[in-house]
C-alpha cells in the first residue's frame, strides 16, 4: 500500500500526465486509417473447407464442449469492472516483464467480404473519409447503404435522402468513442473500412484496438466461465492476443489481418462481451507469448484428451519448440481436461453414408485422382507417441489412399447435418460389421498449443495463468506488447 509521501510525488505526475496532447494512432494503418476518438485511446487452423491452411487458432464448432451456462455474478458495489487501459496503461504487476516492440496496437477484422451491398446503421453521427480525392468528410446517421459502382473503385452511399460518391479505400468513423456501428444483428466498437475488390464487390474492415477486440474473441473462444475460473480466461486472453500480433506482423501489407471466423479467432463484437472475461482481458492487458525476440505462433483447441499434439506431427509444419506435444495430466495421473463434454465419444456411420463423406472428401482434396466404387475398408496402421493416428490406409474399389495427421479429421467426415470434420484424430476404429462403421475417439480439435479444457481445469487445480500458458507452450517468455514507433507497418496510404 502506497505511503501518503508516495501520493504527494504520485498525484502531481498524474495530474501532469492528463494535461498532455492525445496520442494519436499509428500513421502506418492501411487502408485510410480513422483519427483516435478524442478522449480514449487504448492501447486461432482453417476448417471452413476441407483443406487445412494452418492459419488459425482451433477448429470449428467446439463451443459447445463448454458449460456456457452465465455463472452468478457479484452484484452492487463488491464487483465494478475498471475503465479499459489506455496504450500506455500497463498493470502494475506487470512490470516484472519485458517489452516486445510491435507494429501497431490496432488490428483489422474482415467483417464480409466479396459483398456487393451492405446496410450499416448508427445511432449517433459518425464521419465518412476518403483520401481520393483529398475532401471535407461527409457526416452521415442512422441508416447507410453501401453499394460499390460498376466499373470503379468508388463506394455509392444512400444515408438518408442524401446520395453521394466516394472513393475506396474509405473510413466510417464514429465522433463518440461509445457510438457503436451496426451490420445485420451485430455491433461493433471501432471504426468501419470499406475496401473495394476487383471483382465489384468490397470487403467491409473492423478496425479497431486490440484490447476492444479481444473483448468480443475471449468469451466465444473459452466460453462464459465463472470468476473462480477466471486464470483460464486470462491464459486465454494472452494467447488470443499473441495470436492476433502474429498476424498483424504477417499480413500488414494486406488489406486486412485477419477473419471474424473460426480461419482466424471467433470474434463477436459487442454482444460477445462478458464482464468476467473483461476482467482477465485488462488485468492481463498487452502481455503476449515470445520465442526469444519474435511473437509465437499461439494455437490452441478445446480438449486434448491428456495429450497436446506437436505442430509437426499434425500439420507438418516445421518443428516449433513451444508447440511440442505435453502430457496434460494432474499428479494422480488424470488429465486436466477430462471434464470436457468431449473427453471420450463415440461416431457411427452407416457404411454406405460412410463411404459416400469419404469419397466426396477424397476427391476435394485429391482432385487430380480418381476415386470411384466404394469405401471398403478403413486401416490404422501407425500412431504418433501421443495417440494420434499418423498413417491410415482408407481402401477402395480398385484404389487405396493413405492419410494421417490432423488431414484425416477433414476425411473422415462425422454423419450429421453439414458433415463436420471428425472431432480428433486420436480414434480407434471398433470392428465394423456388414452395415456400420464406428469409432471411439478422444478429444476435440488438432492438439496444438493450449488446450482450454485443460486449461479450466488447471485453474479449478489453483494454478495462475502464466503456469498454465507455460504448460502448453514450452519455453516461452510473456512479455508486454509495446509500440515501436520506428518500426511500425508501412502501408500505401496514410492518414486523411
Amino acid at each position: 500500500m502506497p505511503t501518503d509521501n508516495h501520493h504527494s510525488i504520485i498525484l502531481p505526475l498524474l495530474a501532469a500526465a492528463l494535461l498532455l496532447p492525445a496520442c494519436t494512432s499509428p500513421t502506418s494503418i492501411r487502408p485510410n486509417p480513422p483519427p483516435p476518438p478524442r478522449d480514449h485511446m487504448p492501447e486461432g487452423t482453417a476448417e471452413a473447407g476441407v483443406k487445412d491452411t494452418g492459419r488459425g487458432a482451433h477448429d470449428i464448432d467446439f463451443a459447445d464442449a463448454f458449460d456456457t451456462a452465465t455463472a452468478a455474478e457479484p452484484s452492487g458495489d463488491s464487483f465494478r469492472m475498471p475503465p479499459t487501459p489506455r496504450v500506455e496503461n500497463v498493470p502494475i504487476a506487470s512490470l516484472r516483464f519485458s517489452s516486445l516492440p510491435v507494429p501497431a496496437k490496432t488490428v483489422r477484422i474482415a467483417l464480409m467480404q466479396g459483398v456487393k451491398k451492405s446496410v450499416v446503421y448508427s445511432v449517433g453521427t459518425v464521419s465518412l473519409r476518403s483520401r481520393y480525392p483529398k475532401k471535407p468528410p461527409h457526416y452521415c446517421r442512422g441508416r447507410m447503404l453501401f453499394e460499390m459502382k460498376p466499373g470503379r473503385q468508388n463506394v455509392l452511399v444512400t444515408a438518408g435522402r442524401e446520395h453521394f460518391e466516394v472513393a475506396s479505400p474509405c473510413t466510417l468513423l464514429s465522433e463518440k468513442e461509445y457510438n457503436f456501428l451496426e451490420i445485420g444483428d451485430t455491433t461493433y466498437r471501432g471504426a468501419l473500412i470499406i475496401v473495394a475488390g476487383k471483382t465489384g464487390t468490397f470487403t467491409l474492415v473492423n478496425y479497431l484496438d486490440v484490447e476492444e477486440y479481444l473483448r468480443g474473441v475471449v468469451p466465444l473462444e473459452m466460453g462464459k466461465r465463472p470468476r473462480e475460473e477466471i486464470e483460464a480466461l486470462k491464459a486465454q486472453a494472452v494467447a488470443a492476443r499473441t495470436y492476433a500480433y502474429r498476424q498483424i506482423v504477417e499480413h500488414s501489407a494486406e488489406p486486412f489481418d485477419m477473419v471474424a471466423t473460426t480461419e482466424d479467432q471467433v470474434y463477436g463484437g459487442v454482444a460477445a462481451e462478458y464482464r468476467v472475461s473483461d476482467m482477465a482481458i485488462h488485468s492481463t492487458a498487452n502481455l503476449i507469448m515470445a520465442s526469444g525476440d519474435s511473437i509465437i505462433q499461439a494455437y490452441y483447441h478445446s480438449t486434448c484428451g491428456g495429450t497436446t499434439a506437436d505442430v509437426n506431427e499434425a500439420w507438418g509444419k516445421p518443428p516449433r519448440t513451444y508447440l511440442r506435444s505435453v502430457a496434460d495430466r494432474d499428479e494422480s495421473g488424470k488429465a486436466f481436461c477430462r471434464n470436457s463434454a468431449y473427453f471420450t465419444w463415440e461416431e457411427k456411420w452407416p457404411w454406405k453414408q460412410f463411404s459416400g463423406i469419404v469419397l466426396q472428401s477424397l476427391q476435394k482434396l485429391f482432385p487430380q485422382t480418381p476415386f470411384k466404387g466404394v469405401v471398403t475398408s478403413l486401416l490404422v496402421e501407425e500412431r504418433f507417441a501421443c495417440g494420434r493416428v499418423k498413417r491410415a490406409t482408407i481402401t477402395g474399389s480398385g484404389w487405396a489412399q493413405e492419410c494421417g495427421g490432423d488431414q484425416i479429421r477433414f476425411l473422415l467426415r462425422r454423419g450429421t447435418s453439414g458433415n463436420p470434420i471428425l472431432r480428433s484424430s486420436n480414434f480407434v476404429v471398433v470392428s465394423p460389421d456388414r452395415n456400420t462403421i464406428s469409432f471411439s475417439g478422444r478429444g476435440y480439435g488438432h492438439g496444438v498449443g493450449m488446450c482450454q479444457m485443460g486449461a479450466v481445469g488447471r485453474a479449478q487445480a489453483g494454478q495462475n495463468f502464466i503456469t498454465i500458458l507455460k504448460s502448453y507452450y514450452t519455453g516461452v517468455s510473456i512479455v508486454i506488447a509495446t509500440l515501436d514507433g520506428t518500426k511500425q507497418r508501412q502501408h500505401r496510404d496514410a492518414r486523411p
